[in-house]
């Protein structure tokens, strides 16, 4: 398994626990987020709009179909369960610097 692959388990299972401590260690200060409903850069962007999720959720489980894999990204096809009732089809496009720490998440739902 590729160092951007166990990165980006990790962010999941971290996301799926609701650990943002975990979450602040992997990803970079000028870190960027972008799904089908914000867009922003910043640690304090990404993780205040990571705690809101957590908040609105008292349970989310993330289920990975699939991942691929290019030099600097990892594209991972999800179905997350969201207190065990609303389910979500989501590709995350989840963006590397060369210390592995994440640059960048992409969401796409559908």
């Amino acid at each position: 398994m590729s160092k951007n692959i166990e990165v980006a388990c990790n962010y999941l299972l971290a996301y799926e626990a609701k650990d943002l401590a975990a979450i602040a260690k992997m990803i970079r200060p000028d870190v960027w987020l972008q799904d089908w409903n914000i867009s922003g850069q910043g640690e304090s962007f990404f993780l205040g709009e990571t705690r809101k999720n957590f908040e609105a959720a008292q349970q989310i489980k993330i289920e990975i179909l699939s991942m691929q894999e290019s030099a600097d990204m990892v594209a991972a096809q999800l179905q997350i369960t969201i207190n065990g009732h609303e389910l979500l089809e989501v590709v995350d496009v989840i963006s590397f610097d060369s210390g592995n720490l994440i640059r960048g998440v992409r969401a796409y739902k559908g």
